[in-house]
């Protein structure tokens, strides 16, 4: 459509920001606490808009950005139409509709609740320091895997285990910037790693194919946050797993969820051989891909020349020697036979007082 669009975010560089700012546009896509930011640094008005969209606004609500939403809404210089997106409509999010919409229209996509049903519950008691070695015998079962912890420091700490034990991770949570975030993610998609362990940041708004099982490492804070959580599997008409990881003073708040959530499971043993064996392929990165295909050449064709630890040499330096060495037109072997390195030195010292080996001596 030939529009000017600009996104301002955390994590990243005011002054590029602040430069497209005055460059002028007419999409500005922004979370809200650097949009007040630049807002109180005088870098853009409001006055001029139009159309306020508001994007998984109940996500907002329970992170307590409503305030900062409120504050960008009335900044506006007339009110302007509001289009909302949100999984639900209760709490704050209905407050919001009553104080900033007239007459609005709803429209439905999709079903309106999580189903539960397309999915496998377990409920596993377990010991504190078992948790990892199940959550990884879980994974290299269950093949493409998320991992929901509670913390930053647990999603770090998780991962630091798993990957001593070999497994292929991206980790994900709101200490990260935006360009790790994506890293992590495009690890993720691409089949580069087999798991994701993250905070609640991702409960929604991923959609990634083929996981194949979600595991609760840490509680989940309310009902909510576990529908949410689990129906990152068990989407598009297939079937998942969901496995919660229950100590035993976190029994009665899974009783609670369970209640809330319309389901009723046993808690059992862990059993992680019991699950279905999925087929999970890992995709190299592309550096490791490039290597391996210099290492395979190296190993077809030995006449790469080889550096003194007997290893190919891939230098400049190497390539110009091996492709002047058997050319007797090359500037090398101008003027003189094509012989051992020390009968040319031999030569040169006696031609001293020559500037170039196909030159007269001057006078």
């Amino acid at each position: 459509y030939e529009m000017d669009v600009l996104s301002v975010y955390g994590g990243t560089s005011y002054g590029k920001q602040r430069s497209g700012l005055e460059k002028g546009v007419e999409i500005l896509v922004a979370c809200p606490g650097r949009l007040l930011d630049l807002m109180d640094k005088r870098a853009l008005t409001l006055e001029d808009i139009e159309i306020v969209v508001l994007d998984e606004a109940d996500r907002m609500a329970d992170m307590g950005f409503m305030d900062p939403v409120c504050d960008i809404i009335e900044s506006c210089g007339k009110k302007p139409q509001m289009i909302l997106f949100s999984a639900t409509l209760d709490d704050d999010v209905s407050k919001l509709v009553d104080m900033y919409q007239d007459e609005p229209e709803m429209i439905g996509i999709g079903p309106e609740e999580i189903s539960m049903d397309s999915m496998e519950h377990l409920f596993w008691k377990v010991k504190p320091y078992m948790k990892t070695e199940i959550s990884i015998k879980s994974v290299m079962r269950a093949g493409r895997s998320i991992i929901f912890c509670r913390t930053r420091r647990g999603v770090d700490r998780l991962g630091s285990e798993m990957k001593e034990e070999g497994v292929e991770l991206s980790t994900l949570h709101g200490g990260l910037n935006q360009r790790q975030r994506d890293r992590a993610m495009s690890k993720f998609t691409s089949g580069q790693s087999r798991v994701l362990i993250a905070t609640d940041v991702a409960a929604r708004g991923i959609d990634v194919e083929g996981i194949n099982c979600v595991i609760h490492y840490d509680p989940p804070d309310d009902a909510k946050v576990y529908k949410h959580r689990s129906g990152r599997t068990a989407r598009a008409g297939s079937t998942g797993v969901v496995i919660s990881l229950v100590k035993g003073n976190e029994k009665r708040r899974y009783d609670r969820i369970q209640k809330q959530v319309g389901i009723k499971k046993r808690f059992s043993e862990p059993h992680p051989d019991d699950l279905e064996k999925k087929e999970f392929k890992l995709v190299e990165p592309r550096s490791k891909r490039v290597k391996n295909k210099h290492h395979q050449k190296s190993k077809q064709g030995n006449s790469r020349r080889r550096d003194r630890r007997g290893r190919p040499d891939y230098s400049k330096q190497g390539k110009r020697k091996k492709r002047y060495s058997n050319s007797n037109d090359s500037p090398r072997n101008w003027g003189e036979e094509k012989k051992g390195r020390k009968k040319r030195r031999d030569r040169r010292s006696q031609r001293r007082g020559f500037r170039g080996n196909n030159r007269k001596r001057s006078e």
